[in-house]
């Protein structure tokens, strides 16, 4: 097996007729995902955390701040298995310790309290 090694040099590249149209077009999707990547804002369904007994987090994508949350002080109340969904732009639809399910204005859902007989019935 014959190996044959090519050595071009940059300025070389961008002469030549056939390399050049290649490295251009590489250069420029590199660039364009570049600046997407740059660009681009992260979504916001997990601006919300509520966990532990009633602590709360919300995150701010556009200001890049996070800020302690107290709505949730009368509701949740666990040491583990808790979850929070928010829609895309950050909003809370719900969120649970396991059992019960509580949304956006912390009230318990119809159906999803765990004391009732009606909640999640699965240990979290």
């Amino acid at each position: 097996m014959n190996l044959i090694v090519i050595k071009i040099s940059y300025k070389e590249c961008f002469k030549s007729k056939h390399l050049a149209p290649f490295m251009k077009k590489y250069l420029f999707s590199c660039l364009f995902f570049f600046f997407i990547c740059l660009t681009a804002s992260s979504q916001g369904e997990a601006n919300n955390w509520f966990f532990g007994y009633g602590a709360g987090l919300v995150f701010d994508n556009v200001n890049g701040t996070v800020t302690p949350s107290a709505d949730a002080l009368n509701s949740i109340s666990t040491f583990e298995g808790c979850s929070s969904i928010s829609g895309p732009n950050g909003e809370l639809k719900f969120y649970t310790d396991g059992r019960d399910v509580w949304d956006a204005n912390h009230t318990l859902m119809p159906n999803a309290n765990y004391y009732s007989g009606s909640g999640l019935l699965g240990d979290p």
